[in-house]
């Protein structure tokens, strides 16, 4: 009987950390076709669920290889989990046109992400993401560039094979290219410049789209990266003065080349004149509405049940443009609990080794101020991000040495020197 070592050497360990599994590729491809969202293929079917399906088949099939059985859960899975649990059960009170549709596509996102987020990738994998991600802003800042754009009322529609994609989710799709961006700031590497082209391009697209939610949302997201994932001070400093200056390149070369209509609804008497374009009113009737009713308050009336509710009070939108608003108005103060632990357990879990995707979700807390998020899947994929599990850059470090093959990565360096002087 062949006994397995107790030991791996320092160039094992330093390979395996090194090494891009399929898997990641897999999960990679997945993040590279966000893009698709917005494409219909056929009725109920855009071009991202199309890929979705082989990607998670492929996923399922790769977790049953014996190298791929080690499954590591965290707070994410479990609050995600929890919150679809409660969704479906709201489907026994109440069971609208598109209520059922929204938990299972829900349910569908969040099997994607268990079957992409339960294991530990390294930092190999860890760059192969972020590289990614850069990929995708590039594809939307062409999309913005050279398809095929309506103006309607001051904000861009981007239209793609004859799909329309609203200006305030398009921006959301920007979240993690500015954070990927932004993180060589944080280390000394070779691509550095390259950082304030992206953005100002990357910006000239969010402009571009007429969002003002979503521009105040994505720069949500870069004032928490330098004050939340840049520690050394003066770090921090030459971020703000990089931010400063793409501002100013923004306000004096770019502004000027937006189409007026466009132009003009970043002007302070436009943003005062248009009051939140027309959600208070829609705010105001919902909270009156679910708080004048004990039971609801509870478990609120039931997913997407503000569809009928405003369209009998004469609204001409059908959904509360704004998140938080409608988790409680649909599942009452249970789901807002609940959805209120799943964006804390997404945000703390990476606070202090991975704060790039803690600062995602502040960007997304910015856009659920004014949008209704269910089924977006640029809103899902940032609980996949947060729920993704890395080894840390130790483990890639290992040159010599042995580490004890049970031992999943090494918190710090102090124990491997405690063992080598052993």
């Amino acid at each position: 009987m062949q006994m397995e070592p107790l030991y791996q050497t320092g160039k094992d360990v330093q390979k395996e950390a090194e090494t891009i599994h399929a898997d990641a590729w897999l999960v990679g491809l997945y993040y590279l076709c966000l893009p698709l969202t917005f494409i219909t293929l056929l009725p109920g079917m855009s071009a991202l669920k199309a890929v979705t399906f082989p990607i998670a088949g492929f996923l399922a099939l790769y977790r049953l290889l014996p190298q791929s059985r080690k499954i590591c859960l965290n707070s994410v899975h479990l609050f995600y989990t929890l919150q679809l649990l409660f969704m479906a059960g709201t489907l026994l009170f109440y069971r609208g046109p598109e209520s059922t549709t929204v938990v299972k596509d829900v349910a569908l996102a969040l099997l994607v992400t268990l079957l992409a987020t339960c294991r530990v990738y390294n930092q190999a994998e860890r760059r192969l993401f972020s590289r990614i991600w850069l990929l995708v802003g590039l594809i939307c800042m062409l999309l913005c560039l050279f398809s095929e754009k309506t103006i309607d009322g001051g904000r861009t529609v981007i239209v793609v094979l004859g799909s329309e994609e609203d200006p305030n989710f398009f921006c959301m799709y920007f979240i993690f290219p500015v954070l990927f961006a932004l993180e060589p700031l944080t280390r000394k590497t070779k691509f550095r410049f390259l950082t304030v082209p992206y953005l100002i391009l990357v910006f000239y697209a969010i402009l571009r789209t007429g969002s003002r939610g979503g521009l105040a949302a994505i720069l949500a997201g870069v004032l928490a990266f330098i004050f939340l994932a840049i520690r050394s001070p003066k770090a921090r400093l030459s971020a703000l003065l990089l931010l400063l200056l793409v501002a100013l390149v923004i306000l004096f070369i770019v502004l000027p080349l937006l189409p007026e209509a466009v132009r003009q609804r970043y002007s302070p008497a436009q943003i005062w004149e248009d009051q939140g374009s027309g959600r208070f009113p829609i705010w105001s009737y919902l909270l009156t509405q679910v708080c004048s009713d004990a039971s609801s308050l509870i478990h609120g009336f039931g997913i997407c049940s503000t569809i009928p509710h405003m369209t009998a009070a004469g609204f001409q939108n059908t959904y509360a443009h704004n998140q938080w608003i409608q988790t409680l108005f649909d599942q009452g103060l249970i789901g807002l609990f609940l959805y209120a632990a799943l964006m804390g357990a997404c945000f703390f879990r990476n606070l202090r080794r991975n704060p790039l995707f803690s600062c995602g979700l502040v960007a997304v807390w910015g856009f659920s101020l004014s949008l209704s998020l269910y089924t977006h899947k640029q809103y899902l994929n940032v609980f996949m991000m947060c729920a993704m599990s890395f080894a840390p850059p130790e483990m890639a470090d290992l040159q010599k040495g042995g580490t004890l093959l049970s031992q999943p990565f090494l918190p710090s360096r102090e124990p491997l020197r405690k063992e080598e002087g052993d």
